[in-house]
């Protein structure tokens, strides 16, 4: 396996793990459970998510991809995944009632959904396959 295959491997892998760390703190969350402090889910979503972003930054400059009008799925991937950020900080951290919670959290599973449809069709649109 090549270098670029290895970090494919890994973004794939920090993407799943991304994921399954969301749902995980959103049921925690949910149910409000003080589980959802623990240290552990403060700290291991901050070093996935790092890692995430540096794998794909690297795969980026090895196939030296540019966010430009020759990809425009690509610019949109990385506004969407700015949105995703945004809707996690408002599901983590402001939102106020359990019903905004529920909506926000909706939003940001659709916007991931999206993001990785986009990643594997290189489409900005979502009924393309």
């Amino acid at each position: 396996m090549d270098f670029y295959n290895s970090l494919k491997f890994i973004h794939i892998s920090t993407v799943s793990f991304s994921l399954l760390l969301f749902i995980s703190r959103a049921v925690l969350l949910f149910k409000h459970s003080p589980h959802l402090h623990h240290p552990i889910l403060k700290v291991l979503p901050h070093i996935n998510d790092t890692i995430l972003l540096l794998s794909a930054i690297t795969m980026l400059v090895i196939a030296e991809l540019i966010p430009n009008d020759e990809n425009p799925w690509l610019l949109t991937k990385i506004i969407a995944m700015l949105i995703y950020i945004l809707l996690g900080m408002t599901l983590f951290k402001w939102a106020t009632s359990d019903s905004h919670k529920r909506i926000v959290f909706v939003l940001a599973i659709t916007i991931y959904l999206y993001i990785i449809h986009t990643a594997i069709y290189k489409t900005i649109n979502p009924l393309v396959h």
